[in-house]
Protein backbone atom coordinates (compact mmCIF):
# COMPACT_ATOMS: atom_id res chain seq x y z
CA UNK A 1 0.00 0.00 0.00
CA UNK A 2 1.36 3.42 -0.91
CA UNK A 3 1.41 6.26 1.63
CA UNK A 4 -1.30 8.07 -0.34
CA UNK A 5 -3.57 5.02 -0.33
CA UNK A 6 -2.91 4.45 3.38
CA UNK A 7 -4.10 7.96 4.27
CA UNK A 8 -7.23 7.62 2.14
CA UNK A 9 -8.05 4.41 3.99
CA UNK A 10 -7.58 6.12 7.36
CA UNK A 11 -9.81 9.00 6.35
CA UNK A 12 -12.49 6.60 5.16
CA UNK A 13 -12.42 4.54 8.36
CA UNK A 14 -14.26 7.08 10.60
CA UNK A 15 -16.95 7.40 7.94
CA UNK A 16 -17.43 3.65 7.89
CA UNK A 17 -17.57 3.54 11.68
CA UNK A 18 -20.04 6.42 11.75
CA UNK A 19 -22.20 4.67 9.20
CA UNK A 20 -22.24 1.52 11.29
CA UNK A 21 -23.24 3.48 14.40
CA UNK A 22 -25.91 5.32 12.42
CA UNK A 23 -27.49 2.08 11.30
CA UNK A 24 -27.44 0.85 14.89
CA UNK A 25 -30.01 3.47 15.97
CA UNK A 26 -32.98 1.52 17.39
CA UNK A 27 -35.90 1.05 15.02
CA UNK A 28 -38.53 3.72 15.46
CA UNK A 29 -36.08 6.42 16.57
CA UNK A 30 -36.50 9.55 14.35
CA UNK A 31 -33.30 10.67 12.65
CA UNK A 32 -32.66 14.39 12.30
CA UNK A 33 -32.58 14.21 8.50
CA UNK A 34 -35.49 11.79 8.08
CA UNK A 35 -38.09 13.01 5.61
CA UNK A 36 -41.70 13.33 6.71
CA UNK A 37 -43.91 10.34 6.02
CA UNK A 38 -47.47 10.79 4.78
CA UNK A 39 -49.74 10.46 7.85
CA UNK A 40 -52.76 9.50 5.74
CA UNK A 41 -54.09 5.96 5.80
CA UNK A 42 -52.47 5.12 9.15
CA UNK A 43 -54.36 4.69 12.41
CA UNK A 44 -52.75 6.73 15.20
CA UNK A 45 -53.31 6.54 18.97
CA UNK A 46 -52.61 9.52 21.23
CA UNK A 47 -49.62 9.31 23.57
CA UNK A 48 -49.20 12.94 24.62
CA UNK A 49 -51.54 15.94 24.86
CA UNK A 50 -49.65 19.15 25.64
CA UNK A 51 -47.10 17.20 27.69
CA UNK A 52 -49.58 14.97 29.53
CA UNK A 53 -50.42 11.31 28.99
CA UNK A 54 -54.04 10.41 28.17
CA UNK A 55 -56.44 9.72 31.04
CA UNK A 56 -56.02 6.14 32.23
CA UNK A 57 -58.46 3.81 30.50
CA UNK A 58 -59.25 6.23 27.68
CA UNK A 59 -58.19 5.88 24.05
CA UNK A 60 -57.88 8.87 21.72
CA UNK A 61 -57.27 8.15 18.05
CA UNK A 62 -56.91 9.80 14.66
CA UNK A 63 -57.14 8.48 11.12
CA UNK A 64 -56.33 10.91 8.32
CA UNK A 65 -58.20 9.65 5.27
CA UNK A 66 -57.53 10.05 1.57
CA UNK A 67 -60.87 11.89 1.38
CA UNK A 68 -59.49 14.86 3.32
CA UNK A 69 -61.22 14.00 6.58
CA UNK A 70 -59.74 13.02 9.93
CA UNK A 71 -61.80 10.84 12.24
CA UNK A 72 -61.49 8.75 15.37
CA UNK A 73 -62.31 8.64 19.05
CA UNK A 74 -61.79 11.73 21.19
CA UNK A 75 -61.81 9.56 24.29
CA UNK A 76 -65.56 9.42 24.73
CA UNK A 77 -67.23 10.51 21.51
CA UNK A 78 -66.51 9.77 17.86
CA UNK A 79 -65.42 12.84 15.90
CA UNK A 80 -64.60 13.88 12.36
CA UNK A 81 -63.26 17.02 10.72
CA UNK A 82 -61.85 18.16 7.41
CA UNK A 83 -58.10 18.68 7.05
CA UNK A 84 -55.73 20.24 4.53
CA UNK A 85 -52.28 18.77 3.96
CA UNK A 86 -49.59 20.45 1.86
CA UNK A 87 -45.93 19.58 2.37
CA UNK A 88 -45.31 19.77 6.11
CA UNK A 89 -48.31 22.07 6.61
CA UNK A 90 -51.43 20.57 8.18
CA UNK A 91 -54.58 22.36 9.29
CA UNK A 92 -57.76 20.83 10.73
CA UNK A 93 -61.26 22.28 10.45
CA UNK A 94 -64.05 22.41 13.01
CA UNK A 95 -64.90 18.94 14.33
CA UNK A 96 -68.32 17.40 14.69
CA UNK A 97 -68.87 14.61 17.20
CA UNK A 98 -71.41 12.35 18.82
CA UNK A 99 -72.95 13.58 22.07
CA UNK A 100 -72.32 10.91 24.69
CA UNK A 101 -71.35 11.81 28.26
CA UNK A 102 -68.43 10.15 30.03
CA UNK A 103 -66.45 10.69 33.23
CA UNK A 104 -65.58 14.36 33.90
CA UNK A 105 -61.83 13.90 33.39
CA UNK A 106 -62.42 12.14 30.06
CA UNK A 107 -64.74 14.93 28.90
CA UNK A 108 -62.17 17.57 29.90
CA UNK A 109 -59.53 15.71 27.93
CA UNK A 110 -61.85 15.43 24.94
CA UNK A 111 -62.44 19.19 24.89
CA UNK A 112 -58.69 19.83 25.16
CA UNK A 113 -57.93 17.37 22.35
CA UNK A 114 -60.44 18.84 19.90
CA UNK A 115 -59.22 22.34 20.78
CA UNK A 116 -55.61 21.30 20.12
CA UNK A 117 -56.55 19.90 16.70
CA UNK A 118 -57.74 23.37 15.71
CA UNK A 119 -54.34 24.82 16.62
CA UNK A 120 -52.33 22.43 14.43
CA UNK A 121 -50.28 24.10 11.69
CA UNK A 122 -47.50 21.61 10.85
CA UNK A 123 -46.70 17.96 11.41
CA UNK A 124 -43.74 15.60 11.64
CA UNK A 125 -44.32 11.91 10.86
CA UNK A 126 -41.31 9.65 11.11
CA UNK A 127 -41.24 5.89 11.56
CA UNK A 128 -44.00 5.03 14.05
CA UNK A 129 -44.56 8.49 15.56
CA UNK A 130 -46.66 11.49 14.52
CA UNK A 131 -46.30 14.94 16.07
CA UNK A 132 -48.80 17.73 15.41
CA UNK A 133 -47.37 21.19 16.05
CA UNK A 134 -48.80 24.66 16.59
CA UNK A 135 -47.81 27.89 14.85
CA UNK A 136 -44.72 28.23 17.04
CA UNK A 137 -43.50 24.77 16.06
CA UNK A 138 -44.24 23.26 19.48
CA UNK A 139 -45.57 19.70 19.51
CA UNK A 140 -49.02 19.80 21.12
CA UNK A 141 -50.17 16.30 20.15
CA UNK A 142 -48.08 13.16 19.74
CA UNK A 143 -49.33 9.83 18.42
CA UNK A 144 -47.99 6.30 17.94
CA UNK A 145 -48.93 3.92 15.13
CA UNK A 146 -51.65 1.41 15.94
CA UNK A 147 -50.88 -2.05 14.57
CA UNK A 148 -53.58 -3.33 12.21
CA UNK A 149 -52.57 -6.96 12.64
CA UNK A 150 -55.58 -9.02 13.76
CA UNK A 151 -53.73 -12.33 13.96
CA UNK A 152 -53.49 -13.59 17.53
CA UNK A 153 -55.82 -10.95 18.99
CA UNK A 154 -58.79 -11.43 21.33
CA UNK A 155 -61.65 -8.97 21.82
CA UNK A 156 -64.61 -8.39 24.12
CA UNK A 157 -67.57 -7.18 22.09
CA UNK A 158 -69.18 -3.91 23.16
CA UNK A 159 -71.75 -3.68 20.37
CA UNK A 160 -73.07 -5.50 17.30
CA UNK A 161 -75.48 -4.78 14.48
CA UNK A 162 -78.86 -6.31 15.25
CA UNK A 163 -79.91 -6.46 11.60
CA UNK A 164 -82.52 -3.76 12.08
CA UNK A 165 -80.22 -0.86 11.29
CA UNK A 166 -78.80 -0.33 14.75
CA UNK A 167 -75.88 -1.33 16.95
CA UNK A 168 -76.91 -2.81 20.28
CA UNK A 169 -74.98 -3.72 23.42
CA UNK A 170 -74.74 -7.32 24.61
CA UNK A 171 -77.37 -8.53 27.06
CA UNK A 172 -76.52 -7.85 30.69
CA UNK A 173 -74.65 -10.73 32.34
CA UNK A 174 -73.40 -12.11 29.01
CA UNK A 175 -69.91 -11.74 27.61
CA UNK A 176 -69.59 -11.72 23.83
CA UNK A 177 -66.09 -12.41 22.53
CA UNK A 178 -64.26 -12.86 19.24
CA UNK A 179 -60.69 -13.99 18.51
CA UNK A 180 -58.62 -14.28 15.34
CA UNK A 181 -55.89 -16.88 14.81
CA UNK A 182 -54.25 -17.55 11.46
CA UNK A 183 -57.05 -18.32 9.00
CA UNK A 184 -59.82 -18.85 11.54
CA UNK A 185 -62.17 -16.91 13.80
CA UNK A 186 -63.70 -18.13 17.06
CA UNK A 187 -66.42 -16.41 19.04
CA UNK A 188 -69.06 -16.79 21.71
CA UNK A 189 -72.22 -14.78 22.21
CA UNK A 190 -73.23 -16.15 25.59
CA UNK A 191 -74.26 -19.69 24.72
CA UNK A 192 -72.67 -21.64 21.83
CA UNK A 193 -69.16 -21.62 20.42
CA UNK A 194 -68.96 -19.99 16.99
CA UNK A 195 -66.17 -20.95 14.59
CA UNK A 196 -65.30 -20.41 10.96
CA UNK A 197 -62.79 -19.44 8.31
CA UNK A 198 -61.24 -15.98 8.31
CA UNK A 199 -59.17 -13.97 5.87
CA UNK A 200 -57.99 -10.47 6.76
CA UNK A 201 -55.35 -8.12 5.41
CA UNK A 202 -54.80 -4.37 5.03
CA UNK A 203 -58.18 -3.45 6.49
CA UNK A 204 -60.30 -5.93 4.52
CA UNK A 205 -61.88 -8.98 6.11
CA UNK A 206 -64.07 -11.96 5.25
CA UNK A 207 -65.47 -14.22 7.97
CA UNK A 208 -67.34 -17.46 7.42
CA UNK A 209 -69.19 -19.47 6.70
CA UNK A 210 -69.64 -19.75 10.45
CA UNK A 211 -70.83 -22.80 12.37
CA UNK A 212 -72.05 -23.06 15.96
CA UNK A 213 -72.47 -25.79 18.51
CA UNK A 214 -76.10 -26.88 19.10
CA UNK A 215 -76.72 -26.11 22.75
CA UNK A 216 -79.98 -24.41 23.80
CA UNK A 217 -79.73 -21.69 26.45
CA UNK A 218 -83.07 -20.49 27.88
CA UNK A 219 -81.38 -17.85 30.05
CA UNK A 220 -80.69 -15.06 30.06
CA UNK A 221 -83.71 -14.11 28.01
CA UNK A 222 -82.84 -13.26 24.41
CA UNK A 223 -79.39 -14.88 24.39
CA UNK A 224 -80.22 -17.18 21.46
CA UNK A 225 -81.42 -14.23 19.37
CA UNK A 226 -78.27 -12.33 20.37
CA UNK A 227 -76.17 -15.23 19.11
CA UNK A 228 -77.91 -15.26 15.72
CA UNK A 229 -77.62 -11.50 15.28
CA UNK A 230 -73.96 -11.44 16.30
CA UNK A 231 -73.00 -14.29 13.97
CA UNK A 232 -74.83 -12.57 11.10
CA UNK A 233 -72.99 -9.32 11.84
CA UNK A 234 -69.64 -11.11 11.72
CA UNK A 235 -70.40 -12.67 8.34
CA UNK A 236 -71.47 -9.32 6.86
CA UNK A 237 -68.25 -7.52 7.82
CA UNK A 238 -66.03 -6.54 4.89
CA UNK A 239 -63.56 -4.16 6.58
CA UNK A 240 -61.86 -3.71 9.92
CA UNK A 241 -60.00 -0.99 11.76
CA UNK A 242 -58.06 -1.13 15.02
CA UNK A 243 -57.86 2.13 16.97
CA UNK A 244 -55.73 1.74 20.06
CA UNK A 245 -57.52 -0.92 22.10
CA UNK A 246 -60.73 -0.87 20.09
CA UNK A 247 -61.81 -2.82 17.00
CA UNK A 248 -64.49 -1.93 14.48
CA UNK A 249 -65.84 -4.33 11.86
CA UNK A 250 -67.93 -2.71 9.16
CA UNK A 251 -69.82 -3.28 5.93
CA UNK A 252 -69.44 -0.14 3.85
CA UNK A 253 -70.24 2.70 6.23
CA UNK A 254 -72.32 0.55 8.57
CA UNK A 255 -70.81 -0.72 11.81
CA UNK A 256 -71.19 -4.46 12.28
CA UNK A 257 -69.19 -5.06 15.49
CA UNK A 258 -67.33 -2.92 18.01
CA UNK A 259 -65.03 -4.45 20.60
CA UNK A 260 -62.28 -3.69 23.09
CA UNK A 261 -59.09 -5.65 23.42
CA UNK A 262 -59.57 -8.62 25.74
Amino acid sequence: MTIRTFWVALCALPLLLTGCAYDAVPAGTPRPDAANSDPRGTSWVLEDLRGAAPVAGSTVTALFGADGRVSGSAGCNRYQASFTLHGDTLTVGDATSTMMACAPDVMTQETAFLSALKEVRTYAARFDRLELRDASGKAILAFAVTSQDLDGTKWVVTGFNNGAGGVTSPIVDTEVTVAFTGDSVSANAGCNAINGAATFSDGTIKLGPLATTRKMCPAPEGVMQQEQQFAAALEKATSYQIEGDTLRLAEGGATMVTARRG
